[in-house]
């Protein structure tokens, strides 16, 4: 496990310290992308949709990206998926590989 944030994730207090934590990790690997550098598109940039969340459309440093989101704010019972998807986020921008969408970044809030 890359990130352990089983501790944290049982209260809410704990879990704003953790994505801080992960907010500075993301800087410092450079992997990290504020909020207000990616603009999603309208309803007609959905790509697909699952029961987790809704995959959009966005332009980002002049190309064209796929965002995946949550289609809820993280609630509790959702807190402990949060480090798989962390641990998923680390690994993922590693790959490279002509039939593996590659990951650009993240935005953490």
């Amino acid at each position: 496990r890359i990130f352990d944030l089983r501790d944290a994730c049982e209260d809410r207090a704990g879990l704003e310290s953790r994505l801080e934590e992960i907010g500075e990790r993301g800087d410092a690997e450079r992997w990290r992308i504020p909020t207000a550098e990616v603009q999603l598109q309208d309803e007609g940039g959905v790509l697909g949709k699952g029961s987790f969340g809704v995959v959009r459309k966005a332009p980002f440093c002049r190309m064209t990206v796929a965002v995946k989101f949550p289609l809820r704010k993280l609630q509790d019972a959702n807190l402990r998926a949060l480090p798989e998807l962390c641990d998923e986020v680390r690994v993922m921008r590693h790959l490279v590989h002509p039939h593996i969408v590659g990951l650009v970044g993240v935005v953490v809030e």
